[in-house]
Protein backbone atom coordinates (compact mmCIF):
# COMPACT_ATOMS: atom_id res chain seq x y z
CA UNK A 1 0.00 0.00 0.00
CA UNK A 2 1.34 3.44 -0.93
CA UNK A 3 1.51 6.21 1.66
CA UNK A 4 -0.96 9.09 1.36
CA UNK A 5 0.68 11.70 -0.85
CA UNK A 6 -0.89 14.93 -2.03
CA UNK A 7 0.62 17.57 -4.27
CA UNK A 8 -2.27 19.94 -3.56
CA UNK A 9 -1.14 23.54 -2.94
CA UNK A 10 -3.63 26.11 -1.65
CA UNK A 11 -3.02 29.65 -2.88
CA UNK A 12 -3.20 32.38 -0.24
CA UNK A 13 -6.10 34.82 -0.80
CA UNK A 14 -5.10 38.44 -1.41
CA UNK A 15 -8.06 39.76 0.57
CA UNK A 16 -11.05 38.41 2.45
CA UNK A 17 -14.08 39.98 4.10
CA UNK A 18 -16.01 38.58 7.03
CA UNK A 19 -19.32 37.19 5.73
CA UNK A 20 -18.30 37.80 2.12
CA UNK A 21 -17.54 35.63 -0.88
CA UNK A 22 -14.02 34.30 -1.32
CA UNK A 23 -12.50 32.77 -4.42
CA UNK A 24 -10.21 29.95 -3.30
CA UNK A 25 -7.69 28.64 -5.85
CA UNK A 26 -5.21 25.81 -5.77
CA UNK A 27 -2.67 23.82 -7.77
CA UNK A 28 -2.98 20.06 -8.04
CA UNK A 29 -1.62 17.01 -9.79
CA UNK A 30 -3.47 13.99 -11.20
CA UNK A 31 -4.43 11.56 -8.47
CA UNK A 32 -5.14 14.15 -5.76
CA UNK A 33 -8.33 13.15 -3.97
CA UNK A 34 -11.39 15.20 -3.06
CA UNK A 35 -10.92 17.33 0.04
CA UNK A 36 -12.73 19.36 2.68
CA UNK A 37 -11.90 23.05 2.93
CA UNK A 38 -11.65 24.82 6.29
CA UNK A 39 -11.01 28.37 7.43
CA UNK A 40 -8.77 28.25 10.48
CA UNK A 41 -7.21 30.59 13.02
CA UNK A 42 -5.42 29.78 16.28
CA UNK A 43 -8.73 29.41 18.16
CA UNK A 44 -11.33 28.04 15.72
CA UNK A 45 -12.00 26.16 12.50
CA UNK A 46 -14.92 26.78 10.17
CA UNK A 47 -16.06 24.32 7.49
CA UNK A 48 -16.30 26.06 4.10
CA UNK A 49 -16.80 23.18 1.63
CA UNK A 50 -16.83 19.40 1.60
CA UNK A 51 -15.95 16.83 -1.05
CA UNK A 52 -14.27 19.44 -3.28
CA UNK A 53 -13.11 18.07 -6.63
CA UNK A 54 -9.42 19.05 -6.94
CA UNK A 55 -9.64 19.10 -10.75
CA UNK A 56 -11.81 22.25 -10.52
CA UNK A 57 -8.82 24.40 -9.53
CA UNK A 58 -11.03 26.93 -7.72
CA UNK A 59 -14.24 27.35 -5.76
CA UNK A 60 -16.12 30.37 -4.46
CA UNK A 61 -17.20 30.04 -0.83
CA UNK A 62 -19.00 32.30 1.62
CA UNK A 63 -16.96 33.08 4.70
CA UNK A 64 -18.66 32.98 8.09
CA UNK A 65 -19.00 36.21 10.03
CA UNK A 66 -15.79 36.37 12.06
CA UNK A 67 -13.99 39.17 13.91
CA UNK A 68 -11.18 40.89 11.97
CA UNK A 69 -8.02 38.83 12.32
CA UNK A 70 -4.63 38.54 10.63
CA UNK A 71 -3.92 34.90 11.41
CA UNK A 72 -6.49 33.07 9.28
CA UNK A 73 -5.43 30.38 6.83
CA UNK A 74 -7.15 27.84 4.60
CA UNK A 75 -6.73 24.12 5.21
CA UNK A 76 -7.51 21.24 2.85
CA UNK A 77 -8.17 17.98 4.68
CA UNK A 78 -9.17 14.42 3.95
CA UNK A 79 -12.96 14.35 3.51
CA UNK A 80 -13.59 11.83 6.29
CA UNK A 81 -10.75 12.89 8.61
CA UNK A 82 -10.10 16.60 9.25
CA UNK A 83 -6.95 15.65 11.15
CA UNK A 84 -5.33 14.48 7.88
CA UNK A 85 -4.13 17.72 6.29
CA UNK A 86 -3.32 17.77 2.58
CA UNK A 87 -2.35 21.46 2.33
CA UNK A 88 -2.58 24.82 4.08
CA UNK A 89 -2.28 28.37 2.81
CA UNK A 90 -0.13 31.05 4.36
CA UNK A 91 -1.82 33.34 6.87
CA UNK A 92 -4.03 36.12 5.54
CA UNK A 93 -6.25 38.86 6.97
CA UNK A 94 -10.03 38.73 7.16
CA UNK A 95 -11.40 42.25 7.45
CA UNK A 96 -14.81 43.43 8.59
Amino acid sequence: MSPLVSALTLNTPASATSGGSLLVTWETTPGDEAFSLLLSNPNEEFALANNVNPALGSITVTLPVVPPETAFHLVATKVDDVNTIFAASADFTVSS
